[in-house]
């Protein structure tokens, strides 16, 4: 899976666009981030070390406040 996910962002990246992801579990967005991903959605489970990973990276949070 994580090879299908790289490809994404690659091939995605390689035409100019951003990549975003409807994410919960701290651990897929840690992946995904890892892996090039530009904006995380939701993310109701990101850690302290998730985040300062997304922030370090430049990635772009848009929360969930109310549901």
């Amino acid at each position: 899976m994580l090879d299908e996910l790289a490809a994404v962002i690659r091939v995605a990246h390689d035409w100019g666009r951003k990549v975003t992801a409807h994410a919960g579990p701290a651990e897929s967005v840690r992946r995904a981030v890892e892996l090039g991903l530009d904006c995380v959605e939701h993310g109701y489970e990101l850690t302290d070390e998730v985040t300062r990973l997304m922030a370090d990276r430049g990635v772009w949070y848009v929360p969930t406040i109310v549901v």
